[in-house]
Parts: structure tokens; sequence; C-alpha cells
């Protein structure tokens, strides 16, 4: 490496929407950036649910496997509710790599398969079979969900179709405590998942899956073989830290994920622009208030309906822990897919 590699301006952790994105403002304002991500590959393996709201979504046209309209929300009791939910099932990966590509053509440096680790000197370790310390002037954490917050695990693949399906479906059920399962389509094939959070560590996820699976399977045309598995985790925190020192949090690492949803595309394509302006800006200026502004516009965009997020979270995680069957109307309080849950 040249000196000028091995100390550049930004060290940005995770090359997924948040790291890229941050990456992007920041080349594109002059800055040498060093993207480091432990994957192979940018968007791969993919472990995503991949729906993204319409109004969020900003990308060309070949990243969209399937426009969606609408949300099917089905009860335990066999209720059902139609939602409202305009927007795109995607190709994660490709909207990765998109992201990824246009931080390059920006001048943002990607290595890949290496880790990086934050010391507490404001030193950037790399790690890639090798360890080297860099010193960047800031660093932007958007590595994903911190082992130390509270998170949801979540498992899904990727199954045929036999017949189109046109909306979003979810599940919520007492087998399923303290999340939800869902079926999103892209057109012959569909993403079949769940997401459970507590310490309930004795289910099975693949296993509770494939009951699901059984359960649905004949109604919604499924094929017999999955194409894939991928598993992962989800944080349900809520915003937790922005800013530390010289370190400015994006994406999952910041909890900006929604608590109930896990909605966090967007969320981390946004927070990931504002952390590059943030950064961009103190790097030109040399003041504090220049990266103290990116906390403010996050809470500014987000801290109402955080709250309420949170408090809907610990809501449900506070029955959940019961072990008792959920009411119909309570979880009328507890999905997004209802009225309810804004109201109070």
């Amino acid at each position: 490496m040249t000196e000028m590699d091995s100390n550049p301006d930004v060290v940005v952790i995770g090359g997924g929407p948040a790291g890229s994105s941050a990456a992007y403002v920041l080349a594109k304002s002059g800055w040498n950036v060093l993207v480091l991500d432990k994957r192979k590959e940018i968007g791969k393996p993919v472990q995503c649910a991949e729906f993204i709201h319409r109004a969020g979504f900003n990308a060309p046209d070949d990243v969209i496997a399937q426009s969606i309209e609408k949300m099917v929300t089905h009860l335990p009791d066999g209720d059902i509710r139609i939602s409202d939910s305009p927007g795109y099932v995607i190709y994660r990966d490709r909207y990765d790599a998109y992201l990824a590509e246009k931080a390059r053509q920006a001048g943002a440096r990607f290595q890949l398969s290496t880790r990086g680790r934050l010391l507490e000197n404001g030193n950037v370790m790399l790690i890639n079979g090798y360890q080297k310390q860099v010193a960047p002037k800031l660093c932007i954490d958007a590595s994903g969900p911190k082992i130390s917050s509270e998170v949801a695990r979540a498992i899904q693949m990727s199954i045929p179709l036999e017949k189109p399906l046109r909306n979003i479906h979810v599940w919520l059920s007492h087998d399923i405590p303290g999340g939800y399962a869902w079926l999103f389509p892209k057109n012959r094939v569909a993403n079949l998942g769940l997401a459970i959070t507590g310490q309930r560590k004795e289910l099975n996820l693949k296993r509770l899956l494939k009951t699901v699976y059984e359960r649905i399977k004949d109604e919604f045309c499924l094929g017999a073989e999955p194409q894939s598995f991928s598993s992962g985790l989800i944080p349900v925190t809520g915003i937790t830290s922005l800013l530390r020192n010289n370190v400015l949090l994006a994406g999952d690492a910041c909890g900006i994920t929604h608590p109930i949803s896990g909605e966090g595309i967007y969320r981390a394509r946004l927070t990931g622009e504002l952390a590059g302006e943030a950064a961009a800006n103190f790097l030109a200026s040399s003041n504090p208030e220049d990266l103290e502004a990116y906390p403010e516009q996050v809470m500014d965009i987000f801290e109402h309906a955080n709250q309420r997020d949170i408090k809907k979270r610990v809501a449900f995680e506070t029955i959940t822990a019961k072990h008792h069957p959920i009411d119909r109307e309570t979880y009328k309080q507890l999905w997004i897919g209802f009225s309810e849950y804004y109201q109070n």
C-alpha cells in the first residue's frame, strides 16, 4: 500500500446500502475513502426479505423484481387485513452492487474479504489473512447489527411459485414469538421467511419455517423444493448510538431498522447519505458541530416514530414473554398493517 492508501481520510466498515451511500457522498466531495467489507462479493449472500417502500426507492429498473401495492396480514383466528403498501420486492444483490459501483465511480475504493475493527485510539485494524492498522480522520460504522443489541433471529428460503402472487403476505402467530412470517413474491419465486425475538433458544428456526411452509404451500401454490436458505440477525432496539467520538454509525449499526417490521433498506441508505454529508462537512471545516449535526438530522426525521415503535416493541416483548396467545385486538395495536398501531 502507498501512504495515501494506508491513511485514507475515511474508513467505512460495511459495503451495504448505508456504507456505500456514505462512501459515495464522501468520494464525490473529493475525500479519500476506503470501504471494507467482510464478504467476497458485495450484496451476496442476500440476507433480506427484499421489500422496499416505493417512496424510498431510487435505483435502476433492473433492480426491481416485482411491484407491490398491498400487504395482506393474516391473524391467528383466520381474519385478514389488507392494507396499502406500495413498493417493490427487489433483487437485493443488484441493489447493493449498484450502490457500491456508484461509490466506486465517484472514487471510493473497496477492499473485500476484509474485516475492520475499530480501535480505542480511533484507528482501524484491517484483517484479511494479515493485520494492518490505518489511521483515518473519521470512521463510518455500517457493519450491521451489534452483538450487544437486542436482535431478532431470522431465516428465509427462496421457493418457486407455481402461480403469480400479487401482494406481500404476513402471518402473526403465537408460534412465531415476537415476530412474524412473510411471503414476498419475486415473479416466479418468493421469499418465505420468519423472524422471532426473545430468549427462545429452544426454537429451531428451520423446523419452524418448514411448518409455515406446510401450512400455506397449497393455498399459495408453493414449489416442493426451496432454491436456497439464508439466515441473519435484525436489530429491534430502535435507534441506539449515532455518533461516538470520530465514529458515525449508520444503518443496522445504529439501530435505525424498524423495531417491529424489520424494514431497513431505505433507512440504511438515508442514514448513510446523512453520515457521509456530515463527515464531508467536518473534514472540510474541522468543526465538531458538523459531526454533531448528523444525529440531530436523523432524530429530526425519525424520533417521533422511533419512540412509538420502541414502545410497541416493548409491549410485544412483554406479552410474548408470558407465553400466552395474543388476541386479535392486541395484534392490531402491535402490527403496522393496522390503523390502530398508529393511534396511540
